[in-house]
């Protein structure tokens, strides 16, 4: 019973030995020297073999041939799955390299080595024969031919040069021409577009949002948070216009004391550390203002913008007035 199995074992292990082959072939056998032909490898297995159990020599770029055999190009390795004639399912692996031989006579290329499940299997070698160029029996070597000089001119190659291609340049230049007038247009109307629309001052922007505060009655309906907060804003855009006092994110106290390092009359001074207060009181304190004090907040920062907007100058560069 023992000896029949390691009889079968023995057949199942030559069958599948018989599956695995690996061949080498080449395009062409006879070769003139420095001609190059073309190498294949094909390796094929049972499928039923892991294919990370198999080791194909994959051949790289500054591999040594060997032989006097130089190596010109490599094709990617390519992987291919087919049923044999006895229903067995096999893998191939196959790779394709060009090589050439500057040597004449018989020049071998070297078998290579695959691995199967830590076996070893062979390719065969290819036998190639390199022979010179011959020349025919009626056939002599030349001497080598004179220069002969261009009998065209520089202006000769010009002129011809441009009876080929005038079409082409004059549709460029008429192109190009096309363009300028195009762009010329554009900015000039662009140009008309901002004379003809001037920057409004921003004097006269704020003066307008506080007709808007107005037209709004924020106070009148209770809401005087939202109005103080309101004009205090245009009172405060104007100060950073007119005197380059950065006013955000600052108290009160802060803006008038950096007020005071300024040009500012001191009148304004005044009127502005009262029209603070009462926007702190409201704002902070919950405190609800009277009508008179509602009227001055916003009638102080109107005057305020009225009497101390320098876009109002002369043509003599009048100074504004202080």
């Amino acid at each position: 019973m023992r000896k029949l199995f390691y009889l079968l074992l023995i057949l199942h292990s030559a069958s599948i030995a018989q599956q695995e082959t690996f061949f080498a072939k080449s395009l062409k056998n006879e070769l003139l020297i420095g001609e190059p032909t073309q190498i294949t490898f094909e390796l094929s297995f049972p499928s039923s073999i892991a294919i990370e159990s198999v080791s194909f020599p994959i051949i790289n770029p500054k591999d040594t041939l060997g032989n006097g055999w130089e190596l010109w190009s490599i094709d990617s390795v390519q992987i291919l799955n087919f049923e044999d004639d006895n229903g067995g399912f096999i893998t191939q692996i196959s790779q394709e390299i060009e090589i050439a031989n500057f040597d004449t006579g018989k020049h071998e290329f070297p078998l290579l080595i695959a691995t199967i499940e830590d076996r070893n299997i062979y390719s065969n070698s290819i036998e190639h024969t390199i022979e010179s160029v011959k020349l025919l029996d009626d056939q002599s070597i030349n001497n080598i031919k004179d220069i002969k000089l261009d009998p065209l001119t520089f202006f000769d190659k010009l002129r011809r040069w441009f009876e080929k291609y005038w079409l082409i340049i004059l549709g460029s230049f008429l192109l190009i021409f096309s363009l300028i007038i195009v762009y010329k247009k554009l900015t000039s109307k662009k140009q008309k577009d901002i004379i003809s629309k001037p920057k409004i001052p921003t004097p006269i922007i704020l003066l307008k949002k506080l007709k808007e505060i107005e037209e709004e009655k924020l106070w009148q309906k209770g809401n005087y948070k939202q109005y103080y907060t309101k004009v205090n804003s245009v009172g405060w855009e104007f100060i950073e216009y007119r005197y380059g006092i950065a006013t955000f994110e600052k108290t009160s106290l802060e803006i008038l004391s950096s007020l005071r390092l300024s040009s500012i009359n001191d009148k304004w001074i005044v009127k502005l550390g009262k029209l603070f207060t009462i926007s702190d009181l409201v704002k902070f304190a919950k405190q609800i203002p009277t009508e008179q004090e509602n009227i001055f907040t916003i009638q102080t920062i109107r005057e305020f913008i009225e009497q101390e907007r320098d876009d109002l100058l002369t043509i003599n560069n009048e100074e504004p007035k202080e």
